[in-house]
């Protein structure tokens, strides 16, 4: 066996670890990504992940992590509209806040731009942003429908 396929190995072994134990116990998509955002250090962009690095060292963790956020990043981005919508109104309803205020913080601060990996392509992140601009903008209607002039 080649030092490439044991590093391959473990490589995997760190992302399924990863997985179970961790990212498929978030319901959201969008929590997912929240949650690996929070896991990047915004000055090194280096992922750290204590339970992980317990077992792992710091350098497998930080690539299985950059590695997850940027698959959940994608994913979330082939998911149609509609779907987007779904998952991000679930999300909403798993964080501390109104969801008038929640909504209204997502529009003036864009607490999710953070949450796109570095990695990410510059389509990926345009659309991303897009589409969350799109869809705070669409609930925020929803939540408080524009009042309708009286007719004469």
């Amino acid at each position: 066996m080649s030092i490439g396929t044991t590093n391959r190995q473990a490589h995997t072994k760190v992302l399924e670890d990863l997985w179970r134990n961790t990212i498929s116990a978030i319901p959201t998509d969008m929590g997912k990504l929240a949650y690996l955002a929070s896991l990047r250090d915004p000055n090194s962009g280096l992922y750290h992940h204590y339970g992980l690095e317990t077992v792992y060292s710091a350098e497998q963790s930080d690539r299985a992590l950059r590695q997850m956020h940027v698959s959940v990043f994608y994913d979330w981005l082939k998911k149609l509209l509609a779907n987007q919508k779904e998952d991000l109104e679930h999300y909403f309803r798993t964080v501390e806040g109104e969801l008038g205020t929640i909504l209204e913080n997502w529009k003036v601060l864009e607490p999710y731009r953070s949450y796109v990996p570095a990695a990410a392509d510059e389509a990926g992140r345009q659309l991303f942003m897009d589409d969350l601009r799109l869809l705070v903008d669409l609930m925020q209607r929803e939540l408080f429908p524009p009042a309708r002039q009286p007719t004469a």
